[in-house]
C-alpha cells in the first residue's frame, strides 16, 4: 500500500485489512486445513506425567495425557457420554478415565470399559470411540498431528538433533519464558514466524539502545535469501576488525526456524530449533529445542543465557523500560492481533518474507487442490540436513561442502 492522500494526512487514510486466508488456523480455514497436513510439537515430555494436561493447537482445545504405562493419548476433552471433561479424569494404565461416570478410553480413543454398565459394557464399548488425535514423542517433545489419518506423513528428523557429540545435549525451553514477554504470545503465528526470515530487524531492535545479542550483531549485514528443498536458507555476512562473521538461519516449512546462538559467533554445533505453533489465530507458542554444548547448557540452567539477553526479567520491567528496551515481543505485538497486511509497504530489505509469504500461499492453494503441501516429500524421507549457526571467516564453505557431500552421497 503506497499514500494516496494530499501530502499523506491521516484524514483520508483508509484502514487495512489483515489476510485472513494465510493468517487463520481454525479447521476449514485455508491455511488451518494447510497446517493440518504437518506435525506439530504441543508439550515437553516431562511436563506430562500422572494427571491431564489441557492444551490448545489450531483453535482446537484437547487434553494431553500419559498412561500409567507411558503411552500418550491426545483426545477431545468432552467425554462422549455426557459431556465431562476429561480435564478431571484419571490417568490408569489402559488408558484415562472420566471422573463422572467412569467411562475408561484408550489413547486412540476406544472406549474400553462403562463400569455403570452390566459386566462394565463389554458387550457395548465396542460401538463408542471419544474423538482423538495421533501423538507422537521425539526428541524429549510431544507432536500431534491434526488432519486427515489417510495423509498422516512420518514425524520427521532433524540430523543435528539426531547425532549428538559426547558433551551435548538437548535442552527443551520456552522461548518467551520470563525473558521475552509473555509465555504464550497474544498475537498471530505469521507475524512470529517471518521474524525468522527477517535479518535486519536483529541489526535495528536488538541494537536500539544496547546490544541484546553479541555486538557484532550491531553491523548492518550483507544478506542473501535463497530456496531450498525444505524451506528458505538466510544467510548474513558481517565484517568487523577481526573477523568475517556469518550467520545462517534456516526456516524448515512450515513453521521451524532452525539458527546459531544470538549470544555468540561460533558456539560448534549449538543450534536453536524454534518451533512457532499456532495456538488459535490471536495465540501463539514457542517451543524451543537446544542443540547445546556443556557451556550452553550451563548457560541456559543457570539462568545466565537470560541474564546476557536481558540484565532483567521481562514482567518486572516497568512500561517505560519496555518502551526504551522493546524486543521481538514489543514489535510484534504492536502490529496487533492480526497485523493488516494491505497497509505494509515491503521493499528489498523484506525479499525473505515475500519468499515465504510466497511458499505458504502455494501450499494452501495445494492442499486446496487436493495435492500434498511442500516440504511433504523432504521431511518424510530421512533426517532432514541442516546448515544453520553462526561461522567465523570460512567455516561456513566448510560447512556447506560437508552438507552436499553428505547429501550426494545419500543420494
Amino acid at each position: 500500500m503506497k499514500p494516496s492522500s494530499s501530502e499523506g494526512s491521516a484524514y483520508h487514510f483508509a484502514p487495512g485489512q489483515s489476510d485472513l486466508a494465510m493468517t487463520q488456523v481454525g479447521r476449514g480455514t485455508p491455511a488451518g486445513e494447510m497446517l493440518r497436513r504437518y506435525w506439530h510439537p504441543i508439550a515437553a515430555s516431562a511436563e506430562v506425567g500422572d494427571l491431564p494436561v489441557a492444551v490448545r493447537l489450531l483453535g482446537e482445545d484437547l487434553i494431553l495425557f500419559r498412561t500409567r504405562v507411558g503411552e500418550v493419548g491426545l483426545v477431545y476433552p468432552r467425554c462422549i457420554h455426557r459431556g465431562a471433561s476429561l480435564y478431571y479424569g484419571r490417568v490408569e494404565e489402559r488408558g484415562i478415565r472420566c471422573c463422572y461416570h467412569g467411562w475408561l478410553f484408550a489413547p486412540t480413543g476406544q472406549c474400553l470399559e462403562q463400569v455403570c454398565e452390566p459386566d462394565c459394557g463389554a458387550r457395548t464399548v465396542k460401538h463408542y470411540r471419544q474423538p482423538w488425535y495421533p501423538v507422537e514423542e521425539r526428541y524429549g517433545v510431544i507432536f500431534a498431528y491434526l488432519g486427515p489419518l489417510e495423509e498422516k506423513p512420518p514425524l520427521p528428523r532433524y540430523e543435528p538433533l539426531e547425532n549428538l557429540e559426547d558433551g551435548q545435549y538437548r535442552l527443551i525451553v520456552d522461548a518467551h519464558h520470563k525473558v521475552f514477554g509473555d509465555p504464550q504470545p497474544d498475537y498471530n503465528w505469521l507475524q512470529m514466524t517471518e521474524n525468522g526470515v527477517d535479518p535486519f530487524h536483529v541489526y535495528v531492535l536488538h541494537n536500539l539502545n544496547r546490544d541484546q545479542f553479541h555486538p557484532s550483531f550491531g553491523i548492518r549485514p550483507e544478506v542473501r535469501w535463497e530456496p531450498i528443498p525444505h524451506g528458505v536458507r538466510t544467510s548474513t555476512l558481517r565484517r568487523d576488525q577481526d573477523h568475517v562473521v556469518h550467520r545462517v538461519g534456516e526456516l524448515i516449512f512450515p513453521l521451524l526456524t532452525v539458527s546459531g546462538n544470538p549470544l555468540a559467533h561460533d558456539f560448534d554445533k549449538s543450534v536453536l530449533f524454534v518451533w512457532k505453533v499456532p495456538v488459535d489465530d490471536h495465540n501463539t507458542r514457542n517451543i524451543i529445542i537446544f542443540r547445546a554444548s556443556d557451556r550452553v547448557a550451563g548457560l541456559v540452567e543457570s539462568g545466565e543465557f537470560e541474564r546476557q539477553l536481558f540484565p532483567r526479567s521481562w514482567h518486572d520491567m516497568t512500561e517505560e523500560e519496555h518502551q526504551r528496551d522493546p524486543g521481538d515481543y514489543e514489535a510484534q505485538k504492536s502490529q496487533g492481533p492480526i497485523t493488516l497486511h494491505t497497509e505494509e509497504n515491503l521493499v528489498s530489505s523484506d525479499k525473505g518474507v515475500a519468499l515465504y509469504r510466497r511458499m505458504l500461499k502455494q501450499a494452501i492453494t495445494d492442499v486446496a487442490a487436493g495435492k500434498s503441501p511442500f516440504n511433504m516429500d523432504v521431511l518424510s524421507n530421512r533426517p532432514v540436513r541442516i546448515v544453520a549457526g553462526n561461522f567465523l571467516d570460512d567455516r561456513l564453505q566448510a560447512a556447506l561442502d560437508e552438507n552436499a557431500a553428505l547429501a550426494a552421497a545419500e543420494s
